[in-house]
């Protein structure tokens, strides 16, 4: 069945610099976001959406391929828990829970940075700042991430004051001191010690989409980088797993017995923190293209 393709964008007031600088640079990128060619099976291993090319080999496999968070899984996990709890653990224990409970699921999980810099995760580095931010951007953020629950299906589960409250409770944990005691480098460390793999990615960022995926796949950006860079195409794409997220989320619950309100707050919490780090690192033309089936 084709893609269904919905672009739409962040709103106004984005923050950052990352993105296409005009409406048709944009365009350099869509057939690839669009396109079923990079729609695989998850591989099972979960990674950055940061649209670099990796340091590291990387065999491309016909049939699957790593999903992606902001950050990985361990930072968007980490950054939900601080979206649902009144009294946060502080960092390094949220970070060492969410790899351990991960990695006894069976769920491979990386931590990366960028040019040999171990802080080189914007994601990991801006934690603080994207929860932050989905607080200052509330009004714009809530109803994206309220209109992604709803294409998922768990709106009744999750409802837009659940959204709302969320946020708010993350922006509080932003703002308690004794929450942030590790640096991005040792959030890696933690990661990595507690089972984590850990990849160094290289070059600049030249994303000029996100892509919001809504279906069970996911993007494998490594076989689209090999394309683009045989066909001479300058740009890349932050290309994010919700649906895939949503089914692994559901699939540990069921095994851990954990109630299924719990698993779809902290899925609505995930899409949040996304697309606040997204408001956060991107300029005001970067474009998203919603995928469903």
């Amino acid at each position: 069945m084709p893609l269904q393709v919905l672009t739409g964008n962040l709103g106004i007031g984005n923050m950052g610099s990352i993105g296409p600088q005009s409406p048709e640079d944009a365009q350099s990128v869509l057939e690839a976001s669009a396109s079923d060619k990079y729609e695989k099976t998850p591989s099972g291993h979960w990674g950055c959406f940061d649209g670099r090319g990796s340091e590291q080999e990387v065999v491309i496999n016909p049939e699957t391929a790593d999903a992606a968070l902001a950050g990985g899984l361990i930072i968007s996990e980490t950054a939900a828990a601080f979206m649902l709890s009144d009294s946060p653990l502080p960092l390094s224990n949220t970070v060492k829970e969410v790899t351990v409970g991960a990695i006894a699921d069976g769920v491979s999980v990386e931590m990366h940075g960028a040019n040999g810099n171990k802080a080189g995760c914007a994601a990991n580095a801006e934690i603080k700042n994207g929860l932050k931010t989905a607080a200052a951007r509330i009004d714009i953020l809530a109803p994206l991430a309220i209109d992604l629950t709803q294409r998922l299906g768990i709106d009744h589960l999750v409802s837009t004051q659940d959204v709302v409250d969320m946020i708010v409770r993350g922006d509080e944990s932003a703002h308690k001191d004794e929450v942030w005691d590790a640096s991005p480098e040792e959030v890696v460390a933690i990661a990595v010690n507690n089972g984590a793999s850990y990849r160094n990615l290289v070059g600049p960022h030249e994303e000029k989409r996100i892509r919001a995926d809504l279906t069970e796949n996911v993007f494998d950006k490594y076989e689209f980088l090999a394309d683009a860079k045989t066909a001479d195409i300058q740009g890349q794409i932050f290309p994010a797993a919700f649906g895939a997220y949503k089914k692994l989320a559901f699939e540990r619950a069921m095994a851990s017995g954990e109630d299924e309100r719990q698993v779809a707050l902290r899925v609505a919490a995930v899409i949040t923190f996304n697309l606040a780090i997204g408001k956060l690192l991107c300029n005001g033309e970067m474009p998203v293209d919603i995928i469903q089936q």
